[in-house]
C-alpha cells in the first residue's frame, strides 16, 4: 500500500513513523495516528499489521485496546526486564479487584452502587484505582448529591491483555460461571 500524502516525507516509509511513535509515546489511538499523519485509518491498520510482521522476530510487539495501540515487549522477557526497573509491577487487593470486577460489569457505576453490590465502603478502594489509571470518573449523575460515576480505561484493557471491553467482559462472565 502506497500513500501519497504530502505530510509524509518520500525519505522516511510510514512504518518507521509509526514505529519511531510508538516508542515514544505510551499508546496511542488509531484515530489520532490518522488525523495527525493525515493517512485513512485503514492505511494506520495496514501499516501496524506490516510493523507487527517486522517485529515477529524481535522482542517487540504491538498490542491493542479499543482504539488504542502500545509498543510493548514480548511476555517472556517480563523476568529479565523487572530485574533492571526499580517499580514493581502495580499489585491490586482482594478488594479492590472485586470493586474493578464491579465497574468493568456494571459501568459506568456510582459509588453507591459498588458499595450496595459489595456491601462494603469502597472509597479508598476507588482511589487506588483512579491513581492506578485503571478507571476514571466519567461524570455525574442528575441524582441529589451529582454522584460520579466510574467506567475503566484502556489502561486497564491493556493490564487485562485483552483488545475491548467486550472480551473482559466475557472473561468476567466465565469467571463467574466457573465460580457458581
Amino acid at each position: 500500500m502506497t500513500t501519497k500524502n504530502e505530510n509524509i516525507s518520500s525519505m522516511i516509509s510510514v512504518d518507521n513513523i509509526l514505529f519511531a511513535v510508538l516508542f515514544t509515546v505510551d499508546k496511542i489511538a488509531i484515530t489520532e495516528l490518522s488525523d495527525k499523519l493525515g493517512i485513512s485509518q485503514t492505511e494506520i491498520k495496514y501499516y501496524l499489521q506490516e510493523l507487527e510482521k517486522s517485529l515477529s522476530d524481535t522482542p517487540l510487539t504491538l498490542v491493542y485496546a479499543e482504539d488504542f495501540v502500545r509498543l510493548v515487549t514480548r511476555p517472556e522477557y517480563g523476568e529479565y526486564i523487572r530485574k533492571f526497573k526499580q517499580q514493581r509491577p502495580y499489585k491490586l487487593s482482594i478488594e479492590a479487584l472485586e470493586t474493578l470486577a464491579v465497574i468493568i460489569y456494571k459501568q459506568p457505576c456510582t459509588r453507591h452502587e459498588i458499595e450496595h453490590l459489595r456491601g462494603v465502603d469502597c472509597e479508598k478502594t476507588l482511589s487506588t484505582l483512579l491513581k492506578a489509571g485503571l478507571i476514571k470518573a466519567v461524570g455525574n449523575i442528575k441524582h441529589p448529591g451529582s454522584p460520579l460515576m466510574y467506567s475503566i480505561t484502556e489502561e486497564c484493557l491493556f493490564a487485562f491483555g485483552v483488545r475491548s471491553y467486550k472480551e473482559l467482559h466475557q472473561i468476567i462472565n466465565k469467571a463467574r460461571e466457573e465460580e457458581l
